[in-house]
């Protein structure tokens, strides 16, 4: 893929995660797509399937909560492969989240085939997320 088609298919997606655009983010993922998401303990747990992965992002609740979530960096590696970097604040009643994740993106086929994430606060953000 070109730099710039890689480019434009990360902000598609991210911003079709932050407006539930569920149809777009599967339009963009393989079908069978591999996701790691960093646990409490910081260790890697993965969904197969672009529908674990958006029944996972719907859990998140973000209509009610309305995080802000930006796009701070992407450095595309080769004709397969991006890094990119969020920073995503939110709150729920008197608790706040301000985290960042880093994500290796992997390309086949104008789809995203692979996605791995590690992020600067997996306790917090698994607390926040999950029990406020």
């Amino acid at each position: 893929m070109q730099i710039q088609t890689i480019k434009d298919t990360i902000e598609k997606l991210i911003k079709s995660i932050i407006h539930e655009e569920y149809d777009i983010v599967r339009e963009i993922f393989a079908d069978d797509i591999d996701n790691s998401i960093t646990t409490a303990q910081g260790e890697a747990f993965h969904l197969v399937g672009a529908e674990q992965y958006i029944n996972a992002l719907k859990r998140m609740n973000f209509a009610k909560i309305k995080p802000t979530i930006s796009l701070t960096q992407i450095n595309v590696l080769n004709d397969h492969e991006a890094l990119f970097m969020l920073e995503i604040k939110a709150k729920k009643g008197n608790h706040l989240l301000h985290n960042h994740a880093a994500y290796l993106a992997k390309f086949k086929n104008n789809k995203i085939i692979s996605m791995d994430m590690v992020e600067a606060q997996p306790k917090y953000s698994d607390k926040f997320w999950n029990e406020f």
